[in-house]
């Protein structure tokens, strides 16, 4: 039966006996789980047809989908079947906007800006010094937004990147081209005098903290870096940074999420920072 009134009235969609279980896609599909198998309306319930394929004529009595779309029937004699190919789809590939391909004398920190994905739930960004794909990335960063701020790129050198779109289906193909740019030189002595001497992690501010608070650290020479957070029985809750980084002065912001994008309870957390050989631990306070 379907109501188009919240329930005032009903007409009948399916003249099958016995209904045991419904269910909605993610593309709106209705599946129902009935006494002879697995019937699908793309219609709104105007129409159905039967989707048994390996599935035993029998009664289905349950109908569930996971995150990655994927449908489990619980039949009556013969257990538990899941369908082959997900009920999700993946979603489209962004489209680069800026900086545009080519440009020169790009700031060293530029924000990388695409469209936004139909059906994407996030985006991953590779950079590389390298418009070889085999060629090890500066990063690959992952983020809900549609732009990045990439941080601690070198002077006068030329940057490729590419972004790609993510659901639970899968991901997306990659933006259409590899676009790039260079970024400015190095612009006075005084700029190259202000470089820190050693390697240090500052604390986090604000501390205590809510909802998100700046990590800040110092190179005295290009690294490859590795920030984490971790809760105060050692368990890793999100990695923030796993890349090369130029000599200078950076943060990096962390909005008290975990690496599922989970908000993470209040509490103490230890953030890590490694470069090289050197390693430096430091506590924080999350205040809700």
């Amino acid at each position: 039966m379907r109501s188009t009134n919240n329930g005032d009235s009903w007409t009948q969609v399916d003249s099958v006996n016995s209904v045991y279980a419904l269910l909605i896609t993610s593309r709106n599909h209705i599946l129902a789980g009935t006494s002879t198998g697995i019937i699908l309306s793309e219609d709104n319930g105007d129409s159905w047809t039967e989707l048994n394929a390996g599935l035993p004529r029998t009664s289905i009595l349950s109908l569930v989908i996971n995150f990655s779309g994927y449908v489990f029937a619980g039949t009556s004699r013969y257990g538990v079947y899941r369908s082959i190919q997900s009920t999700t789809t993946m979603p489209d590939p962004p489209t680069l906007v800026s900086p545009a391909n080519g440009t020169t004398d790009t700031i060293r920190d530029p924000t990388l800006v695409w469209t936004t994905a139909a059906r994407a739930e996030k985006y991953y960004c590779w950079l590389s010094t390298s418009g070889d794909i085999s060629a090890p990335p500066v990063f690959i960063q992952e983020t809900a937004d549609t732009s990045l701020v990439a941080t601690g790129l070198a002077a006068n050198t030329t940057y490729y990147w590419r972004v790609w779109s993510w659901n639970s289906a899968g991901n997306s193909q990659y933006s259409s081209d590899i676009w790039h740019f260079t970024t400015q030189s190095v612009t006075s002595v005084a700029e190259q005098e202000s470089l820190p001497t050693t390697f240090a992690l500052d604390q986090n501010y604000p501390n205590p903290f809510n909802p998100e608070t700046e990590i800040s650290f110092q190179l005295p020479k290009s690294k490859r870096i590795v920030l984490r957070i971790f809760n105060t029985l050692g368990q890793e809750i999100r990695t923030l940074v796993n890349a090369q980084y130029e000599a200078g002065y950076h943060s990096v912001r962390w909005d008290a999420k975990d690496k599922n994008g989970n908000t993470v309870p209040s509490g103490v957390y230890l953030y890590q920072l490694r470069a090289g050989e050197f390693a430096q631990v430091k506590k924080m306070s999350l205040i809700r």
